[in-house]
């Protein structure tokens, strides 16, 4: 009897330690997830999202199922621009607690960006708490019109919101819908108000200058740029301004505003690459030369002369001022550009073993090297070795998502390796990593037509046309496959 009294005392006393054991271990585990969260959070308001992203994948491998985790990665890949990350976060927390408002309405807010109205829409109906949200909920909403072509309704919604015109993103969606309505005094009213808000916004400069060419009026979007320089004075806007009137159109304007940029050796560079595009290979080559005087050792204008000469033919010139400046004591990285600038020119020239052998030299002592891997892809593709060439553009199509080039060549290489399924494939992630990209969704079309496969080029064209709207060539392409296959009405209406 004694005996087994004491033996039910021991098991008592092992039931309580292991309870403490699994109670402290429990504990243990929360305040260490709590405690990645915390350290996350505090790195992201530093600005330092990638390591954020280490310590909330940390809380997540504690407990995959942790939505403030998923929540805080999620905000995390948003501030590294990496949106389908973001979203794929926001909606895996949304999935473990469908009440879990806040990742509702970061994923209704990609979709209005993403042009996905209706989509976004229906996010905000499933709201539990929208008041809490606001304004919010409404700005994402008159977004969300905006994308539909709802204009009428963004601005009803936009103007209902408390104190909107001491709010910058109203007064720049009011004139975007301003605009698209052709209301011009309307317009202009909100971008007052958004200058009274926020004078050295650039955004504001740039939307009124745009607005202003596609008027015809170019004296005011130049002088829309002017406006912005006075409003911020930074040299890097100066560049800005710069790089916006090239791309406007406004040449003429551009070469003064280039011209006009400070005499420092980014600045100096900036305009003898703008003086490369425009074909003036005699003004560049003088800002290089100027450059390398100033320094022997900058790479990026050694290479930019060298480029500069193979373009006049000069060849062996532009090897051997490459060969010169890879002799010097240069950093790793720095050297590598050298060295890939010179395989760049002979495979340009046709002499590939050369170019390959450098490119080869380059990644024995730096695998992680992708432009390397890129170009002798390249390379390896142009002489029919398509198994070499695949795996080289594998490892860059893989590393770089948003890389389009190599994305594009890997698909062309599986498709000659007679591997078709697998570049479709590659296509369809490519397009998916970027939605936006004319190029790869043009190329997966013209492969589902390789393959007769009309519904589904039909398709993606379709989704071409949800997301821009405006771009004609995916109707008139669309309108072409439809009459192709006697589906006349459908194709009179893109036409």
């Amino acid at each position: 009897m004694e005996r087994n009294r004491q033996a039910r005392v021991w098991v008592v006393i092992f039931v309580i330690i292991l309870g403490l054991v699994l109670v402290v271990g429990c504990s243990s585990k929360e305040e260490k997830i709590s405690s990645f969260i915390k350290k996350g959070n505090a790195l992201l308001e530093k600005g330092d999202a990638t390591r954020a992203i280490l310590e909330f994948k940390n809380a997540l491998q504690l407990d995959p199922k942790n939505v403030e985790a998923m929540f805080a990665l999620g905000k995390a890949y948003l501030a590294e621009k990496k949106y389908r990350k973001a979203y794929a976060a926001f909606r895996s927390a949304l999935e473990t607690d469908p009440n879990f408002d806040r990742a509702r309405i970061e994923i209704a807010a990609l979709l209005s960006l993403a042009r996905q109205g209706k989509m976004a829409l229906d996010e905000l109906k499933a709201l539990k708490n929208p008041d809490k949200f606001e304004p919010k909920v409404s700005i994402i909403k008159a977004r969300a019109f905006i994308a539909e072509k709802k204009y009428d309704d963004a601005i009803k919604v936009l103007n209902s919101i408390p104190k909107a015109n001491e709010n910058k993103e109203v007064q720049v969606l009011l004139c975007v819908c301003y605009k698209e309505l052709g209301n011009f005094k309307a317009m202009m009213e909100a971008m007052k108000r958004w200058r009274k808000l926020d004078s050295k916004d650039p955004a504001s400069y740039l939307f009124l200058a745009q607005y202003y060419l596609e008027e015809g009026n170019r004296a005011g979007a130049s002088k829309e740029l002017e406006l912005m320089i006075k409003a911020n004075p930074e040299v890097k806007l100066k560049l800005f301004r710069a790089q916006a009137l090239e791309r406007l159109g406004l040449i003429e304007e551009a070469k003064k505003a280039y011209d006009s940029l400070p005499e420092t050796p980014e600045m100096l560079k900036a305009r003898a690459e703008f003086w490369r595009r425009q074909g003036d290979m005699a003004k560049a080559k003088e800002i290089y030369v100027k450059l390398i005087k100033q320094n022997p050792k900058d790479v990026g204008a050694v290479v930019g002369y060298a480029n500069v000469l193979a373009s006049e033919g000069k060849i062996e010139e532009a090897l051997k001022k490459l060969k010169e400046t890879a002799k010097q004591d240069l950093s790793k990285e720095d050297h590598e550009k050298i060295i890939l600038a010179e395989a760049t020119l002979y495979a340009q020239q046709g002499e590939w073993d050369q170019a390959q052998k450098l490119c080869q030299d380059v990644l024995k002592e730096n695998q992680a090297n992708m432009n390397a891997h890129l170009l002798l892809g390249k390379i390896f593709l142009v002489r029919n070795k398509l198994e070499d060439a695949e795996i080289h553009l594998h490892q860059v199509a893989v590393t770089q998502t948003n890389n389009i080039e190599a994305q594009l060549l890997l698909a062309r290489c599986q498709m000659l390796n007679k591997k078709e399924s697998v570049a479709i494939d590659t296509l369809k992630k490519a397009l998916k990593n970027n939605p936006a990209s004319k190029k790869l969704r043009l190329e997966l079309v013209r492969y589902h037509l390789f393959k007769k496969d009309y519904d589904q080029a039909i398709n993606v064209l379709t989704k071409g046309i949800t997301i821009s709207p405006d771009d004609i060539t995916y109707k008139k392409l669309r309108g072409e496959i439809y009459a192709s296959i006697k589906k006349y009405d459908e194709a009179e209406k893109d036409f």
